[in-house]
């Protein structure tokens, strides 16, 4: 469990940082290489950038909910724990 746990954070923020690594990443037009920050800006925004953010926008959520419902889950066992103490206290 704790590796995948590992694994899955390290994907994530590896992706998210992909994405502001991609608004510094030149690319090719009609065979010439592009390093104009604005045009390199601007390509990337209308082209991989929505679906980069929904992906990733997605995998955050996910792992969000994840690590909520985690906590939530040990929060509960602890109030069972003390709930089985004051059970003990009265006998």
């Amino acid at each position: 469990r704790v590796f995948f746990s590992v694994a899955s954070w390290v994907s994530l923020w590896f992706w998210t940082f992909d994405i502001l690594f991609s608004f510094c990443t030149g690319f090719y037009r009609y065979g010439s290489l592009v390093m104009e920050p604005d045009r390199i800006v601007r390509h990337y925004l209308t082209t991989w950038f929505l679906p980069d953010v929904v992906v990733v926008g997605a995998d955050w959520i996910g792992m969000l909910v994840v690590v909520a419902s985690d906590s939530n889950n040990k929060s509960s066992n602890a109030s069972a724990r003390l709930v089985r103490l004051a059970k003990l206290g009265r006998l």
